[in-house]
């Protein structure tokens, strides 16, 4: 190497150096954020119900309540408690001016909820109507603080952009008529 290069080399190099330590900050910064989102939810029934009805209007399954939720210009996140605190219902829905796909939304959503990385197993794909329109269920299987959970994902076209429901409950309280009837209520 000659010595001409060598302060384009120290040049380059701090650049690297320099996006590395801005995209590790915007990362530690972005994780932050979103540990302390619960801080920014509302648990006010009337605002719950609100963001809520920006997504769709439905019925709450029995037993169901004490919603939280969030909204900013980039989601809108509604989640409520099932009985004994451990089944839950989410909805979750971007503007329509960003442009995602269901595995996009999915990776948002875990974003947004601290849960990406947990394992999960497809156990089952269906199609059901909702809002009109064909839409495909995932059922799938993965290990929770209460042992293993079941879950009902739907992908749909909310209100107000894209959007997700999903329906989670331990194993042994799993009912399939009441998520059956929750998204048969989504309109």
């Amino acid at each position: 190497m000659n010595r001409q290069n060598k302060p384009l080399l120290f040049v380059i190099a701090g650049l690297v150096a320099a996006c590395l330590v801005i995209g590790s900050i915007g990362y530690m910064a972005t994780r932050a954020f979103m540990s302390n989102l619960a801080d920014f939810a509302s648990d006010d029934p009337g605002l719950v119900a609100q963001m809520g009805r920006s997504i769709a209007f439905f019925d709450l399954p029995p037993g169901f309540g004490e919603g939280r939720a969030v909204s900013n210009e980039m989601f809108t996140l509604v989640t409520y408690t099932g009985p004994h605190g451990r089944s839950h219902l989410t909805l979750f829905q971007v503007p329509p001016t960003i442009h995602v796909d269901h595995m996009s939304l999915q990776g948002l959503l875990d974003d947004v909820t601290l849960t990406s990385g947990q394992e999960t197993l497809v156990i089952e794909q269906r199609t059901i109507e909702l809002r009109g329109h064909e839409a495909a269920v995932t059922i799938s299987e993965g290990e929770g603080a209460h042992g293993t959970y079941r879950s009902a994902t739907v992908f749909f076209d909310g209100l107000g952009g894209p959007a997700l429901v999903n329906f989670s409950a331990p194993l042994p309280e799993w009912d399939d008529q009441v998520v059956e009837t929750f998204f048969a209520s989504l309109h």
